[in-house]
This record gives structure tokens, C-alpha cells and sequence, in this order.
């Protein structure tokens, strides 16, 4: 009898070490060593493909989905015809997904002085799918700019974005974010940290193999003629879109010359939805593109490296918070990885008074955002499981 209990404890300890590490190992690997390796690799590589002159530069088509944006919807046409990009060649399409606000109004007002804006509108809410695929099949540009009313152009970003599509290989191309609204109170700080680095892995990943994963939403460029319609319930059309130019064989590559300006969330229960939201969105897409596993090639590399493993990543902190304790005796390495799982959960428990308290430390902070992005990845999980039935999104709000 005691074989037998001693058998099944030795099984249990060998199940439990192998969960543990190959957790441990997961999580190590998408946010130290895959940007490891991308950011050594691509060190002293430059993007030297060919660029467009100024004077052969392609048809654009600005297409911008839109919910009850009156806020913004007039500073942002203005920055898109402030640009030096030659007004000829470009067409800006505001698709209203049945605003209720004065969007239509004022879009509608800037029309009658410019003909190249144009208003399409939903009168039922039918999401950001729906309104993109509306407004790409009624634009006319080569180039298709696909980006969020709140995002801003800088004079020379249209230029800079579409230049490199000369490259016939280049299929879609990412800007540079720049963000405003930077505050030490709420969590815009550690958010700008987080995407500061993801930005250098995508365009780490753009000059090494030409498979960026996945633009930033709120502004990229692509060719129309790769455009793919988006299934009506895809909540991250951005991500979609990048997967379909990588697997009809195109490059998809940033350019941090091609510097937008976004006004950062501030709020952690308004971005604890909008990464509710993404989570689900992000398991959407693992649906759609799970067979580019078994490509085994670089594409398949960095989809596992950069996305995959982050979005199991709860998975994985589940099964280290679980086991941690019991293997802690065992093994002086699983005791340093217990005791590192205590000290992380008495600095959540830290950072959680100070905020009360208002004092503000980055180092809590960012300790907060990861386990509330991934508390948010966990809930998107739960999310897709139940199933999704409609892409509707409400904007994240301005100038927090």
C-alpha cells in the first residue's frame, strides 16, 4: 500500500515539475528570449528596400471607422489634409457605424468644402468589421490607410507609410505610435512601456523575416488588392488583416518614421475592457490561423514566440501559482521560483494600497499591469469559449 501511495506522489512530483518548468519556460520564452534573440538578430539591420519619389507616389484611400466621435472627427480629417502628401491622390472615407452623436454632422459639413470626404453610414451598429469591409469596397486608392479617429497624422506620416510599397513583396506596413496623455496616477505609464517594447519586437520581426505580428489597430497601410473580408464578429481586424497579406506570401514590416500621435488610456477599468475585448479577439484569430503552426517556418515561429504563448500565458501563471508551493522542499531552483511567486503577490498587494494611497511606483505598477493583462487575457479566453456574436465596439474614452 505504501508502494503504491509513493508511486502516485513520485508521479504527482514528476507531472508537477514538468507543468511547472515547461510553464516557467513558456513564459521566459515569449517575454525575454524570443524578444532576445529578435532584437540581437536585427541590431544593425535597416530596411533598404525601394521607396517611392515624391512624384510617383500611389493613389490612398483613409478609411476610418466611426462610433459617436464628434470629439475627434474634425482634428483628424484636418491633420490628414495638413499632410504633404499630394491631396490628388488621396480619398477620405468616414464610415459612421449609426453614430447617434454629431459625427455624421460634421463629417457631412466637411464634405460640402472637400470633395474627396466622403460619409458612408450604417444605420444599425454592425461593428468595426462590418463598416471596414462597407468602406473598402467603395474606395478607389491603391493603398488602403486603415485608422482610428482619434489617431493623429504628423505632416509627413501618409508619405513615409506608403513610400516602401514601391517593394511589390511589401504588402502592408505599421506606423510608429507616439502617445500623449501621460500620467503617474493611473496605468498609461506602464501601457507606453508595454507597447514601446512591442513596437521594437514587430519591427524586429519586419527586418528579419518580413512577418510583423500584427499592426498596431489604430493605423497601418496596406494594398487593396490583398484586402480580405473580415468575418462580422472579428474584434481585432488589425491582427486578421496582417495574418492574411503573411499567408498569401506578402512582407508585412513597420515604419517607425511614420509616427501617428494617440491620446493613451489612463483608466484601468476602461482599459481592463478594451483588453477584455482584444483578449477575446486574440483567440478569434488563434481559430482562424492555428494551421500556420505547421508551416514550420519563420512565420510559424514568431506566431508561437510572440502570440501565442502570451495569449495562454494565464495558463501558465495558473499552473506556477498552483505548483510553486508544493515543489518549493524539493529543489533549491523551484524554491527560488516559489519564493519569487510570494514576493510578486505581496507587490500586487502593495501597489494596490499605494494607488489608495495615490503614491505611485513604476516598478509595482508594471508588476499590476502584467497580471491585470493577463487576468484580461483569461476573461477574453472564457469569452471566446461562450462564443462571440458581434464585433460592435465602444470607443475607449478621449483625453482622460
Amino acid at each position: 500500500m505504501s508502494d503504491g501511495l509513493s508511486m502516485h506522489q513520485n508521479m504527482f512530483y514528476v507531472i508537477a515539475l514538468l507543468l511547472f518548468w515547461i510553464s516557467v519556460w513558456a513564459l521566459l520564452h515569449t517575454y525575454m528570449i524570443y524578444p532576445l534573440i529578435v532584437r540581437f538578430l536585427s541590431a544593425r539591420k535597416e530596411h533598404t528596400g525601394p521607396s517611392y519619389s515624391e512624384h510617383e507616389l500611389p493613389t490612398v484611400s483613409i478609411l476610418i471607422p466611426a462610433h459617436n466621435e464628434e470629439a475627434v472627427i474634425g482634428q483628424k480629417i484636418a491633420s490628414i489634409f495638413q499632410s504633404d502628401y499630394p491631396e490628388d491622390k488621396l480619398e477620405v472615407i468616414v464610415g459612421s457605424d449609426a453614430s447617434i452623436d454629431r459625427t455624421d454632422e460634421l463629417v457631412l459639413s466637411l464634405s460640402k468644402s472637400n470633395l474627396r470626404i466622403r460619409l458612408i453610414r450604417m444605420n444599425e451598429r454592425g461593428g468595426k468589421a462590418t463598416v471596414l469591409n462597407r468602406i473598402t469596397n467603395a474606395a478607389s486608392g491603391e493603398i488602403l490607410v486603415l485608422s482610428d479617429a482619434n489617431v493623429m497624422f504628423e505632416k509627413n506620416t501618409l508619405y513615409e507609410m506608403v513610400k516602401y510599397f514601391k517593394d511589390p513583396n511589401i504588402g502592408l506596413i505599421d506606423t510608429s505610435m507616439r502617445h500623449t496623455g501621460m500620467k503617474k496616477s493611473g496605468i498609461s505609464i506602464p501601457e507606453k512601456t508595454y507597447l514601446r517594447g512591442e513596437a521594437a519586437l514587430k519591427h524586429g520581426e519586419g527586418l528579419l523575416w518580413g512577418v510583423m505580428m500584427g499592426p498596431f489597430g489604430g493605423c497601418f497601410a496596406m494594398r487593396k488588392s490583398l484586402y480580405t473580408d473580415i468575418p462580422s464578429n472579428c474584434l481585432v481586424d488589425d491582427f486578421y488583416l496582417c495574418m492574411c497579406v503573411l499567408q498569401k506570401g506578402y512582407r508585412a514590416i513597420s515604419q517607425p518614421h511614420a509616427v501617428v500621435i494617440e491620446d493613451i488610456s489612463n483608466d484601468m477599468r476602461d482599459e481592463f475592457r478594451r483588453k477584455v475585448r482584444i483578449a477575446t479577439g486574440n483567440f478569434q484569430n488563434l481559430a482562424f490561423f492555428y494551421q500556420v503552426l505547421l508551416r514550420l517556418d519563420t512565420l510559424s515561429f514568431a506566431f508561437f514566440s510572440h502570440k501565442i504563448l502570451r495569449w495562454v500565458g494565464p495558463l501558465f501563471l495558473i499552473v506556477i501559482g498552483i505548483f510553486a508551493a508544493p515543489l518549493m522542499k524539493t529543489n533549491p531552483a523551484n524554491y527560488v521560483f516559489g519564493i519569487l511567486v510570494i514576493i510578486a503577490v505581496m507587490l500586487l498587494i502593495i501597489d494596490a494600497f499605494l494607488r489608495r494611497m495615490n503614491v505611485h511606483f513604476a516598478a509595482t505598477r508594471l508588476l499590476t499591469h502584467f497580471i491585470t493583462t493577463n487576468v484580461a487575457l483569461l476573461v477574453g479566453m472564457i469569452r471566446f469559449v461562450d462564443g462571440v456574436k458581434t464585433g460592435a465596439w465602444t470607443p475607449t474614452r478621449r483625453h482622460q
